[in-house]
């Protein structure tokens, strides 16, 4: 894998296509505020303690609803890196809609799970996991559940990622540059490093996919 030249070419596509992707992240995370400002208000409404068990656990059902919207986002990322007309609202609720919502829920919050519990174990084996699952929502974004089943999804993304989890270490580590020179100008240069980083992991994505044919 040629680090260098897919942050080349991610560089290049964020540049021109800052915009839209950041019409998306924004509107995923309006998505996100609004629920949550939603389930606030109403547990102010009808007294119920936001520190306490029943409000963590819809909360936390909340989180696993919008599961299908990060899968949506993939999906238009792919889509739009890859010259496809698309529709925002359209890609990023296309889960809600044909299906395929509870069984991506189930498939990324078992990731997670596994994820979490090996990073409490040990953190190495935490990143190992967390590496091997990477790529697992631009999988479900190309393919359906219909079409394998829950398990076959996690194979994929570690079968991609095998011979290349230290590779995509040192590439995500080649963005902390980036991460420190936000800090140092307020923020500001989020407004492009955010696209291009995100650019980056589906050009990764891509290059994954042919090697893997």
């Amino acid at each position: 894998m040629d680090r260098v030249a897919i942050k080349k070419r991610a560089k290049e596509f964020a540049f021109v296509n800052k915009w839209n992707i950041w019409k998306a992240i924004l509107l995923v995370s309006a998505i996100n505020y609004v629920a949550s400002f939603c389930l606030s208000t109403i547990a102010n409404i009808i007294g119920l303690d936001t520190d306490g068990i029943i409000f963590s656990l819809v909360s936390f059902a909340l989180v696993l609803a919008t599961m299908p919207l990060q899968v949506g986002f993939a999906s238009y990322l792919i889509k739009l890196i890859n010259g496809k007309e698309i529709n925002i609202t359209e890609e990023l609720f296309a889960r809600y809609k044909d299906g395929s919502m509870f069984k991506i829920i189930i498939v990324t919050f078992v990731a997670g799970l596994i994820i979490g519990v090996m990073s409490l174990l040990l953190v190495i084996p935490g990143i190992i996991f967390a590496i091997k699952y990477s790529m697992l929502s631009f999988v479900l974004a190309e393919q359906s559940l219909d079409d394998m089943n829950k398990e076959e999804a996690y194979k994929v993304s570690s079968r991609m990622m095998d011979g290349h989890k230290m590779e995509y270490f040192i590439f995500i580590l080649s963005f902390l540059g980036w991460a420190l020179l936000c800090c140092l100008t307020l923020g500001i240069l989020y407004i492009w490093i955010v696209p291009y980083y995100y650019t980056a992991n589906v050009m990764w994505y891509e290059e994954l996919k042919k090697i893997s044919k």
